[in-house]
């Protein structure tokens, strides 16, 4: 039985449920990948969709997620500016950068900025679900 109690913890860790996540993303097959890898494992988590950073700043203020998965490079509004309004509004929310990483210095520049954690492209699965369930878990629900 107390194995039975251990599965149960890490399955709902995993399925939280009410626990929403922006994916901010202007290239329509990274957006797919993302939204697949999080389906695959976290089947429970809603998805949102925006596809540059004035759109995620405004679903922000209407949606409130708990986690916003960030595009650095996107029109509009680049990742950067939509980190700043966002964390101003609401500095709770967790935001991850979803970016190529090749510029040298732009891992410190997302969390200088206020990010709480950095996932490069291509994604790596495994990096990713942790990444992600290790800030699902920080979520208080």
């Amino acid at each position: 039985n107390h194995n039975l109690e251990n599965v149960t913890q890490e399955q709902h860790s995993l399925n939280k449920p009410n626990v929403n996540i922006l994916i901010v993303e202007d290239n329509k097959i990274n957006m797919l990948l993302t939204k697949t890898l999080i389906f695959k494992k976290f089947p429970n988590i809603k998805i949102l969709e925006a596809t540059n950073g004035l759109e995620a700043v405004e679903m922000t203020t209407l949606l409130k997620p708990e986690i916003i998965l960030m595009d650095i490079q996107m029109p509009v509004m680049n990742g950067y500016e939509a980190t700043s309004k966002i964390k101003k509004e609401n500095p709770e929310i967790i935001i991850i950068a979803l970016t190529a990483g090749v510029i040298t210095g732009e891992k410190e520049k997302c969390m200088d900025i206020g990010m709480n954690d950095f996932i490069i492209k291509p994604i790596d699965k495994s990096q990713f679900e942790n990444t992600l369930l290790k800030w699902i878990n920080t979520i208080k629900k």
